[in-house]
């Protein structure tokens, strides 16, 4: 690889990064009483956590779902409890884990 190669991929990120720092700034006013952003930011945290549901979901080995579906439902109920998503999370994924590590289901 030479040299100019990696000193041209690193001007490339530099400036992607750049811009997408700096874009949003312009943008900002334009989009303070948007209603798509309204939306957009009420429905966020229920995509992320389906995203990463399913995710989760494709990589559970055979046999193993009762800690996931577990997991999913004190998530779920954590969340419509406290309305605090990093909390139903945290408490998820630890509930998660927990039974995993104990085998449950195994």
């Amino acid at each position: 690889m030479s040299t100019w190669y990696v000193v041209g991929g690193i001007i490339v990120a530099m400036v992607v990064t750049f811009f997408t720092r700096v874009i949003p700034f312009p943008l900002q006013t334009r989009l303070a009483n948007s209603g798509f952003l309204r939306e957009f930011s009420r429905w966020m945290p229920l995509g992320a956590m389906v995203i990463l549901f399913v995710y989760a979901c494709s990589t559970i080995p055979a046999g193993r779902w009762l800690p996931y579906v577990v997991a999913l439902a004190v998530t779920m109920i954590m969340h419509w409890w406290r309305r605090n998503v990093l909390l139903s999370i945290m408490v998820g994924t630890g509930v998660c884990v927990g039974l995993s590590l104990l085998q449950v289901g195994a």
